[in-house]
């Protein structure tokens, strides 16, 4: 277990208010090995580690073809999202709500690149059809 310390502002008596240090225990499976924060939105390589998309993403942009932990290739291709401990951190989230910590969200589908490549077809195509209408 790790120790997780957030400051809040809390209201004392006649308005004023103070900040607070909260101590919250978060597991440190629950945290993205690069950044070391509550993983976001998560994303697991082929060797099995489990990533914070924006912090994975940004290590393989820097020209880091390699795990991070592992140091096996890896590419953006290779990160598939993690659902399973996606849904493990938004209970425990939940759960520690009395606590101020926030639930992580639940992120969109990212489009495959065979997928643009069919709207920007499909696209084309009825962009096409209009022209020969008018």
């Amino acid at each position: 277990m790790a120790l997780l310390v957030r400051k809040a502002r809390r209201s004392l008596g006649g308005g004023s208010s103070s900040s607070v240090e909260l101590m919250i225990l978060v597991h440190y499976h629950y945290r993205c090995p690069i950044s070391l924060d509550l993983t976001q939105e998560l994303v697991i390589a082929p060797m099995g580690i489990t990533y914070d998309r924006e912090s994975i993403e940004a290590w393989l942009d820097i020209g880091c073809a390699t795990c991070p932990v592992t140091h096996a290739p890896l590419r953006h291709e290779d990160l598939v999202p993690n659902h399973a401990i996606r849904s493990i951190i938004q209970d425990w989230c939940v759960t520690n709500r009395s606590r101020d910590v926030e639930r992580i969200p639940t992120p969109k589908i990212p489009v495959t690149p065979v997928q643009a490549s069919k709207l920007l077809f499909d696209l084309a195509g009825f962009t096409r059809h209009r022209d020969t209408m008018s």
